[in-house]
């Protein structure tokens, strides 16, 4: 049947694409989500491993992989900065993943 998702009329047979990571800027639910804040107090849950049946079941080793990896990075590297500005994108509707991030930092061990 016909129907409205956001407002947005959908007829019926027509095909729809959930895009999770828009979820991560909704500004009902995120104040300022286009920022990058390491430090924003996490209110709500985010969509980075999807949801409900198709929650990713290796979040939790992945969280740990990314919280040791980070902890090893600040621990050996200090004073991190871009070196461009916003990085050039792989072009997709799906994610973005930069094609290069130019770093440049100071050696701590």
């Amino acid at each position: 049947q016909d129907t409205s998702v956001g407002g947005v009329p959908v007829k019926r047979g027509e095909k729809l694409m959930v895009i999770y990571g828009s979820g991560n800027h909704d500004a009902e639910k995120f104040d300022d989500g286009e920022v990058f804040d390491l430090g924003r107090e996490q209110t709500c849950p985010h969509l980075g491993f999807g949801h409900g049946v198709h929650y990713c079941p290796g979040a939790g080793l992945a969280r740990q992989e990314g919280r040791v990896a980070m902890q090893e990075l600040l621990r050996r590297m200090g004073d991190i900065r871009m070196m461009e500005g916003d990085p050039p994108y792989v072009p997709s509707v799906i994610q973005r993943i930069p094609i290069r991030l130019k770093l440049s930092f100071t050696k701590l061990a």
